[in-house]
C-alpha cells in the first residue's frame, strides 16, 4: 500500500498522523470516536506493523505536505534568511501585543504637483531595486523566524479624494483617517509591509501616507528612500529611463553579521558592562510586566533650545574635542544617576549599525540600525569635561562591536528582567535633509514622521541649527507632568554643562530653581502650638475641665479624670521622695490595665521620662535596656518582680500592686513642675544594627506638637472612646495612651494578647462604645476579614501605621466600614511617633498608591540622594526629617546619634537637627509622599521596626551557622516575612536554631523561613547578592509535581530540550527556569509545528507554567493522543550548516528545491561496464561525506548528519524499448531530473542508467 493511500484511509477512519520531535504520533478525533474506538487502533497489528516499517518514509510524506506551497508562490521566493537581532526584537514585541502600535510607522507629507501615473511608477522601480522591501516574515513555519524575499511584489497604493473637503473637516478626515491605517498594522507573512495612501487634497495637491513596519527601515534607510524616489520622478516625468543598479541585498548585512569575531566581542561588551549589577529603571515609572513592550497611548513633551544656547553647546564641544551627541549623553547619564542614585547605569542608544566595509552601504535600505547599551560610572571628582571625553573614548571603542544584539550584551551582565527603560537616538541625517537637496519637480511640504518606540521614554535629538530634543514617552506608564520635570533637568544641566564646564560633575545640579521651590511649598507646615506646656500642663488642665468624666477603662473596672489624676500624683510624690527629677529615666515592666497608665502618669508628674520594657520580652534583652538606662528604680507588678530581682545597681524595684498602701499616703495634690518642654519624656527601645536595641530619646514638646496637631486634624471630642491595644514599646501606643486623656476622651484597654483576638475586639469595640482605633495593616486585613455587615459600626476613625498600607487592604477597609475613615501615618519612633498623614478618599474611585501623606504640622520632610541634596519630584531617595518632633537621638550612644541626628545641609550654618530616617521615598505631583522601603537592613513586620542585623549578629553567636542572612519578603499574602538564609555548620537544624533566638530575641524577631544554603550567592562586586537571595524559590516554591497527563508530559519534555533543565514539575515558571523572549517565540513554533495548535505569544507569558499552559491548550484541542513511535537515527554528531546550504534548506522546507537540482545527462556510446560504473560512483559517495549528507531540524536548527555510503546504489533501466524516439527519452529524463530530493533521507547525489541500445 502506498503511503498517500494508507493515510487516507486513517483519515477516513477519523485517524490522523503527526510529526512531533520527530517522532509520529497516531492521533483519534474524540469528537466522532470513543474511547473504546480509539483504544481499538492499539491492537490493530496490521496498523501499527505499517507504520513501524514504514516510520522514515511516511515522516518525509508528512513533512512534505506541511512545508508544500502553492506553486505560484515557491516560484515567487527568491531567498530565506535569518533575521538581525533587532528585527527578531521588534517581531517578539509585535507578536506579544498586536494591538501595540510601538512598530507601525508613518510617513505623511504633501506632494504638489503631483503626476499620479509617475508616482506610481517610481515606487515600483523602488520595490525592484531593495530586497527589504518584497520582504515577509514568517515566524512559525521554522523553529526560528526567517524572512523570505519574493521576486514580485505589489506595493498597495490606495487614492483618496478629500478635495470636497475643506479647512478643519479636511484636518480632521485625515487625521482619522492616518489613525485608522495605522491601527490596521501588517500581516507579517504577507509583503510588503508597507502602504501608500494618497489623498487628493485640491486639483494640484496630494497628501501622501506612507505606513510602513519598523522591522523593515531605519531612519536613514527612510531618506535614501525619499530621495531615490525623488530622483526617480525627476527622471520618469522627463520621459527619461530610470538606468539599472544592483540589487541593494539586505542579506549581504545578515550573512556580514555573521562574520565578526564573536568571542572577541564578548570579552568587550563583559568588560564594559563590569560593574553593573542591577537595572536601571526610571523612578516616575509604575512597574508593569509590559514595561518595554510598547503596550499604552504614546505622547510627547518638546524641548527646543535657543541659537545662543545651541551655539554655547556646540563651542563647549569643539573647546573640549567632543561630540555634541556625547554632551547629549551625559547630560542623560547625569540625569540618571540622580534619578536612580545609582554609581553605575545604563540605557539604551542607537547606532547606525552600517559597517563601514559593506559595500556602497550608505544607500542601502533596510533595518541597520542596532540598540548598544551605554554604561557611565558617576565620577563626581572628575571635570566634567574629561567625564564626557571617557564617554566618548568608550563609545568609539563599543562602536567596534556595534552589531552584538542587545539580548546578548544583556546576557553579559547577569541581570534579570529589563536592564533599562530609556533610550537616546540622535538623528544625523533626518528625511528633511534628503528633500532639501536639490530643486526637485515634485514639491514636498509639511513633511511629518510619526515613529514609536516600545520603551517607556525615549530622547529624540535633532541637532540642525537649533537642538531639539522630543521626549517620547508611553503615557499609561509616565504622567506628562513627570516628564515636563525631566525636560526640564536636561535642559538646566546641558546649560550648566556648556557655561560651567570647568565644574567638577559632583557639582552639577539637578534641580532648577523652580522645582525646589516648589518642594518648599509642600513643606509649607508652620503652625502655633503650647511652646511652653508639657504634656503634664495639658493633663491637668483636662482634669479640672472634667474631673468626674471616665478617663480610663480596663475590664469593666472605670477610673475617672479625678481618680487618675490623684493617683498618679501620689505615685509622683512617692517617685520624688525617692529622688526622681527631670532627665531620671524609670523602667516600666508591666502588663496593659489601669495602673499602666497611672504608673506612666506618675513618671511624668515626677519629671522623669518613662521606658517601657514587655515583660514578655526575652531575659536577656530585659536586661540589656535596664542596665542601659542605669536607672535605679523600677516599676513593674507582682507577676513580674521575678525577672527583675537580680539587677544590683538598682535601689527599689517598686511594685505598684503590693506597694500601693505606701503609695497611697502620698499627698493627691498636683507636684509644683518639675519637666521644661525641653526635658525627656519617655525612651523607647527599638532593634539595633550592632546586634543589640537603641533607646530613641523624646521631648515633651515635640509629643506636645504631636499631639495637637492630631486634635487639630482629627477632632477627639468627650463623646469618643480610643482603643488601647499596642504594646507600649512601640511608639502607637504613645498617642493610644496620652492624647485621649489630654482632651476629656475615654482611654479603653485591651486586655493582655486581647489584641490577638478578633472576636474578642469586635466585642470591646461595641460593648464600649470605641470611635478610634489603630491597627498595623497587616493586622487590619485579618480584622476584617473576620468583620461582619453592621459589626463595629460606630468606628469613627482608624488609624494605620508601622508597615506599608496596601491598596486592596484600603479597599477592603471600604467595603466593610463604609462609614469610617481610614488614615495611614508613618513615622519613626526617633520623631514623636508620627511625622506625616493620608487620608483614604471617600469617593469610590480605586487607589492604586497608598503614600504616606503630607507633612503634619511644624515639621519638614527632605528627600536627599547620597550627597544630601534634594532628590526631584518622583524620584527616589532617602527621607529626612526636621522640625520640633525630631528627637534627641540615642541613649549612651553618641556616635550613633552624630550619624543619624545631624545639621540640616540645606541651611548654611544651621544649628539645627535633622534626622536621617535611613527610609526611602519620593514627592509625588501633589505634594504627597510616597514610601518605598528601607536603605538599609532595618525592615518593619506588623509594626515592629527590626534591624536584620540584630538578628544575624545573634544568630552568629549561636555557632550553628557558618555563615548567615536574613531579609524581609513577601509571603503568599503579600506580607512581610522573615527568611533566613544560613550556610549551615555541623549540627545545624531548623529547630536548633530557632530555640536559640528565642532565648534572646522578642518573638516578632525569629524568621518564619528557613533556607539551607552551600554558599551565599555574591554579586560581581564581592557582596551578598540580595536579589539572588529574594529570587530562590525554595521558601515559597511548591512541592515537585510531576506531569500527569500526555500533554503535560510533552510540554515537559519540550521545556527540557529548550531551557536544558532535566527536572520540571508542572508547576514552575518559564521565566524562572531561564526561558526568555527568544525561547518563548521557540516554544511557540513547537507548539504549532508539533500539537497543531494555534496559541498567541500572549499566552505563553500568560500562562507560564506547564499545569496552566496545558489548560490553556487542551481547551483549543479536540484530539486525542495516542502512544508514539520514535525514529531512531544513525550518528548523532551535531554539525551545523553553512549560510549557503541553511539558505537551501530554508527554501526546501517552505516550498521546495527543485529550481536547485543540477542535472548532468551524457550518451555513452561503445561497450561498457555497468558494474565498473556503479563502483566507480559509489567510490566517489563514499569519499565524499557531503553526497551521502542529510539535514534535519534539531532544536531549532538543521544540522547535518552523515548516512553510510554502502546502500548508494545506481538505478539501472535495462532494454528500454518503449522509448522509440528523442522525445520520449526527453521526457523521462525531465522525470528523472524533477524528481525532488528528500534532504533528510536522500541521497544527494543520484544516477540513472538508461539502456536504450546493446552498444548506447
Amino acid at each position: 500500500m502506498e503511503i498517500k493511500e494508507f493515510i487516507s484511509s486513517l483519515e477516513k477512519k477519523h485517524f490522523s498522523l503527526v510529526v512531533q520531535n520527530e517522532k509520529l504520533v497516531l492521533k483519534g478525533d474524540k469528537n466522532k470516536l470513543t474511547k473504546e474506538m480509539i483504544d481499538s487502533i492499539k491492537g490493530d497489528y496490521q496498523i501499527i506493523d505499517y507504520i513501524k516499517k514504514n516510520k522514515e518514509a511516511i515522516i518525509s510524506y508528512i513533512l512534505n505536505a506541511e512545508m508544500s506551497l502553492p506553486e505560484t508562490k515557491s516560484k515567487n521566493i527568491d531567498s530565506i534568511y535569518r533575521l538581525s537581532g533587532l528585527q527578531h526584537g521588534i517581531l517578539f514585541h509585535a507578536l506579544y501585543d498586536k494591538t501595540a502600535g510601538a512598530f507601525i510607522e508613518q510617513l505623511s507629507c504633501d506632494l504638489v504637483g503631483a503626476d499620479v501615473d509617475v508616482y506610481k511608477r517610481s515606487w515600483d522601480n523602488i520595490l525592484r531595486n531593495h530586497t527589504i522591501l518584497r520582504s515577509s516574515f514568517n515566524y512559525d513555519e521554522f523553529s526560528i523566524p526567517v524572512q523570505c524575499v519574493y521576486r514580485e511584489v505589489q506595493l498597495p497604493i490606495e487614492e483618496l479624494d478629500y478635495s470636497n473637503l475643506t479647512g478643519d473637516d479636511q484636518v480632521a478626515a485625515i487625521q482619522a483617517y492616518e489613525q485608522k491605517d495605522r491601527s490596521r498594522g501588517f500581516d507579517f507573512k504577507v509583503p510588503p509591509l508597507m502602504r501608500i495612501t494618497l489623498i487628493r487634497l485640491s486639483d494640484n495637491r496630494y497628501r501622501m501616507l506612507l505606513t510602513y513596519h519598523a522591522i523593515l527601515l531605519d531612519g536613514w534607510s527612510m531618506q535614501v528612500l525619499m530621495e531615490e524616489f525623488l530622483r526617480s520622478y525627476d527622471l520618469l516625468s522627463t520621459g527619461e529611463s530610470i538606468p539599472s543598479v544592483a540589487e541593494d541585498r539586505y542579506e549581504d548585512f545578515i550573512r556580514y553579521l555573521e562574520s565578526p569575531d564573536k568571542a572577541h566581542s564578548e570579552e568587550y561588551w563583559r568588560n564594559y558592562l563590569k560593574g553593573v549589577s542591577e537595572s536601571t529603571l526610571l523612578p516616575f515609572t509604575s512597574s508593569s510586566a509590559d514595561r518595554n513592550k510598547g503596550v499604552g497611548e504614546y505622547d510627547n513633551v518638546k524641548l527646543r533650545l535657543g541659537v545662543d544656547e545651541t551655539s554655547q553647546i556646540e563651542r563647549f564641544a569643539q573647546d573640549n574635542r567632543i561630540t555634541v551627541n556625547t554632551i547629549m549623553q551625559g547630560a542623560w547619564s547625569f540625569l540618571l544617576h540622580g534619578y536612580t542614585n545609582q554609581r553605575d547605569i545604563v540605557y539604551g542608544i542607537i547606532v547606525s549599525g552600517r559597517p563601514d566595509d559593506l559595500p556602497n552601504v550608505e544607500q542601502r535600505v533596510g533595518m541597520y540600525i542596532n540598540t548598544l547599551v551605554l554604561h557611565s560610572e558617576m565620577r563626581e571628582e572628575q571635570t566634567i569635561s574629561a567625564w564626557l571625553q571617557n564617554i566618548q573614548a568608550e563609545q568609539v571603542a563599543s562602536r567596534q562591536h556595534q552589531n552584538t544584539p542587545l539580548q546578548e550584551a544583556l546576557r553579559y551582565t547577569g541581570v534579570q528582567g529589563d536592564l533599562f527603560d530609556s533610550l537616546m537616538i540622535v538623528e544625523n541625517y533626518p528625511v528633511s535633509k534628503a528633500i532639501g537637496l536639490k530643486k526637485w519637480r515634485l514639491q514636498v511640504e509639511n513633511l511629518h514622521i510619526n515613529e514609536q518606540i516600545n520603551y517607556p521614554l525615549s530622547i529624540m535629538i535633532g541637532i540642525a541649527g537649533e537642538i531639539t530634543v522630543n521626549f517620547n514617552f508611553n503615557a499609561d506608564i509616565i504622567q506628562k507632568q513627570y516628564v515636563e520635570n525631566i525636560s526640564l533637568h536636561f535642559k538646566h544641566v546641558l546649560l550648566q554643562i556648556a557655561q560651567q564646564g570647568n565644574l567638577l560633575v559632583g557639582d552639577l545640579q539637578l534641580l532648577p530653581s523652580e522645582e525646589v521651590q516648589q518642594i518648599e511649598r509642600f513643606n509649607l507646615t508652620e503652625r502655633d502650638y503650647p511652646k511652653d506646656k508639657t504634656l503634664v500642663d495639658l493633663f491637668e488642665k483636662q482634669v479640672i475641665q472634667t474631673p468626674l468624666t471616665v478617663a480610663a477603662v480596663y475590664e469593666g473596672t472605670r477610673l475617672t479624670y479625678e481618680e487618675l489624676n490623684n493617683r498618679s500624683n501620689q505615685l509622683a510624690h512617692f517617685l520624688i521622695s525617692k529622688g526622681v527629677q527631670a532627665e531620671t529615666l524609670v523602667p516600666l515592666c508591666i502588663e496593659r490595665s489601669l495602673e499602666m497608665i497611672i504608673a506612666i502618669w506618675g513618671i511624668l508628674k515626677a519629671g522623669a521620662a518613662y521606658v517601657p520594657v514587655d515583660p514578655e520580652y526575652p531575659q536577656e534583652r530585659i536586661n540589656f535596656i535596664i542596665e542601659d538606662t542605669r536607672a535605679k528604680y523600677i516599676i513593674s507588678s507582682t507577676v513580674f518582680l521575678s525577672k527583675l530581682a537580680h539587677f544590683k545597681n538598682i535601689s527599689e524595684i517598686i511594685d505598684i500592686e503590693s506597694n500601693w498602701p505606701l503609695i497611697n499616703e502620698q499627698k493627691t495634690d498636683n507636684p509644683f513642675r518639675i519637666a521644661q518642654p525641653s526635658n525627656l519624656a519617655y525612651v523607647i527601645y527599638t532593634s539595633g544594627s550592632t546586634g543589640k536595641p537603641k533607646g530613641a530619646m523624646n521631648e515633651h514638646r515635640g509629643i506636645v506638637n504631636r499631639l495637637r496637631w492630631a486634635q487639630e486634624k482629627y477632632n477627639l471630642t468627650n463623646s469618643d472612646a480610643v482603643l488601647q491595644k499596642t504594646t507600649f514599646c512601640f511608639d502607637v501606643s504613645v498617642w493610644e495612651l496620652l492624647w485621649p486623656t489630654l482632651i476629656g476622651a475615654k482611654l479603653v484597654f485591651a486586655k493582655p494578647n486581647g489584641h490577638r483576638d478578633n472576636e474578642y475586639l469586635k466585642s470591646v469595640i461595641q460593648t464600649e462604645g470605641i470611635t478610634m482605633l489603630h491597627f498595623v495593616p497587616s493586622m487590619l486585613e485579618t480584622f476584617l476579614a473576620d468583620l461582619q455587615p453592621l459589626e463595629c459600626a460606630g468606628l469613627r476613625k482608624v488609624l494605620c501605621s508601622g508597615e506599608v498600607l496596601k491598596p486592596s487592604q484600603a479597599m477592603l477597609f471600604r467595603k466593610k466600614l463604609p462609614l469610617a475613615e481610614l488614615h495611614n501615618l508613618y513615622g519613626p519612633t526617633e520623631a514623636a511617633i508620627d511625622v506625616t498623614y493620608w487620608a483614604l478618599p471617600k469617593d469610590e474611585s480605586e487607589v492604586r498608591i497608598i503614600p504616606i501623606g503630607k507633612p503634619v504640622a511644624n515639621t519638614t520632610i527632605h528627600i536627599l540622594n547620597e550627597n544630601k541634596h534634594l532628590v526631584p519630584i518622583g524620584v527616589i531617595g532617602e527621607i529626612f526629617i526636621a522640625g520640633v518632633q525630631v528627637g534627641r537621638g540615642y541613649l549612651n550612644q553618641v556616635e550613633l546619634t552624630n550619624q543619624n541626628f545631624i545639621q540640616n545641609p540645606l541651611v548654611v550654618g544651621s544649628q539645627s537637627k535633622i534626622y536621617k530616617t535611613g527610609d526611602q521615598g519620593r514627592w509625588l505631583a501633589d505634594g504627597n509622599i510616597e514610601y518605598l522601603g528601607r536603605k538599609d537592613d532595618q525592615v518593619k513586620i506588623r509594626g515592629y521596626r527590626i534591624e536584620l542585623g540584630e538578628i544575624e549578629f545573634a544568630l552568629e553567636k549561636s555557632g550553628l551557622v557558618l555563615s548567615q542572612i536574613v531579609i524581609a519578603r513577601d509571603d503568599f499574602a503579600g506580607n512581610k516575612q522573615l527568611a533566613c538564609y544560613v550556610v549551615p555548620a555541623e549540627g545545624f537544624t531548623k529547630d536548633k536554631a530557632v530555640a536559640f533566638l528565642k532565648t534572646r530575641l522578642p518573638e516578632y524577631m525569629i524568621p518564619a523561613f528557613w533556607v539551607e544554603l552551600d554558599s551565599l550567592p555574591i554579586t560581581a562586586n564581592g557582596k551578598v547578592d540580595r536579589n539572588a537571595l529574594i529570587a530562590i524559590r525554595q521558601i515559597s516554591k511548591p512541592a515537585y509535581i510531576a506531569p500527569r497527563n500526555e500533554l503535560e508530559i510533552k510540554l515537559a519534555t519540550a521545556w527540557r530540550e529548550l531551557l536544558k533543565v532535566d527536572k520540571i514539575g508542572v508547576n514552575e515558571n518559564f521565566f524562572d527556569l531561564g526561558g526568555h523572549s527568544l525561547l518563548a517565540m521557540r516554544m511557540l513554533s513547537w507548539i504549532r509545528r508539533e500539537l497543531k495548535l494555534e496559541i498567541e505569544i500572549k499566552e505563553l507569558f500568560e500562562n507560564a507554567t506547564i499545569e496552566t499552559l496545558a489548560t490553556q491548550l487542551a481547551d483549543k484541542s479536540s484530539d486525542e493522543s495516542l502512544a508514539s513511535i520514535k525514529a531512531v537515527y544513525p550518528r548523532p554528531e551535531k554539525t551545523p550548516l553553512s549560510f549557503s546550504q541553511e539558505r537551501l534548506w530554508f527554501i526546501d522546507r517552505l516550498g521546495g528545491s527543485l529550481q536547485y537540482h543540477l542535472p548532468v545527462v551524457l550518451r555513452l556510446e561503445g561497450e561498457l561496464n555497468v558494474e565498473a560504473l556503479e563502483f566507480a560512483l559509489k567510490t566517489v559517495v563514499g569519499r565524499h561525506e557531503i553526497l551521502r549528507t542529510v539535514i534535519r531540524d534539531t532544536e531549532g536548527q538543521g544540522i547535518q548528519y552523515v548516512n553510510s555510503g554502502e546502500f548508494w546504489s545506481l538505478r539501472k533501466v535495462d532494454k528500454f524499448e518503449s522509448i522509440i524516439d528523442d522525445v520520449s527519452i526527453q521526457s523521462y529524463i525531465q522525470d528523472c531530473t524533477s524528481s525532488a530530493f528528500d534532504l533528510s533521507k536522500d541521497y544527494m547525489l543520484r544516477a540513472d542508467l538508461i539502456r536504450i541500445k546493446d552498444d548506447e
